[in-house]
């Protein structure tokens, strides 16, 4: 019974706090209040999925602006 009501405790307490921010940074700064995500780093980058072609192709309903980085370029023929 104990433990049930840490449980519902603690999972109100997270429902309350709980934000759709993140912040990845080095020098610990604050997100910005119109981000959703943050990434700040002078000394690293930021690593994207990387995919072939076939599969960027099969992402079903793709968002508008959904990045990848694709490993294997195409070529067309003229």
């Amino acid at each position: 019974m104990k433990n049930l009501l840490f449980s519902i405790i603690a999972t109100a307490l997270f429902a309350v706090t709980s934000q759709a921010q993140v912040a990845v940074t080095t020098d610990g700064s604050s997100l910005d209040n119109s981000a959703m995500l943050s990434v700040k780093s002078s000394t690293k980058g930021m690593l994207i999925p990387r995919m072939t072609a076939a599969l960027r192709m099969a992402i079903v309903s793709p968002a508008t602006s959904l990045r990848v980085y694709q490993t294997v370029m195409v070529k067309f023929r003229k």
